[in-house]
């Protein structure tokens, strides 16, 4: 006899080979806090945890950037001045 087909038993299965869980210890009033904020906007846990994982990225991605460019500032005007000081024979 063939087995039938268990739906849940599927998704089961199919959440173990697609899915990690994401556990934390928050303190009582943050959880509170945090509950509060997403059911006024209707956000759900896992887009809560998306939508901040992105945003803390491009935050530190811009950082980065902004340093990268705070150095190649910072080092090109170093160079200029001493193209200044050659060519003036400071």
């Amino acid at each position: 006899m063939e087995k039938k087909f268990n739906k849940k038993e599927y998704d089961m299965a199919l959440r173990k080979k697609t899915k990690k869980q994401f556990n934390v210890d928050l303190n009582i009033d943050e959880k509170e806090e945090i509950d509060k904020f997403l059911s006024e906007h209707e956000i759900s846990k896992v887009d809560f945890v998306r939508n901040s994982f992105k945003k803390l990225k491009e935050e530190l991605e811009m950082k980065k950037i902004y340093r990268i460019e705070e150095e190649n500032c910072l080092n090109g005007s170093i160079a200029d001045l001493q193209d200044y000081d050659e060519v003036n024979k400071i």
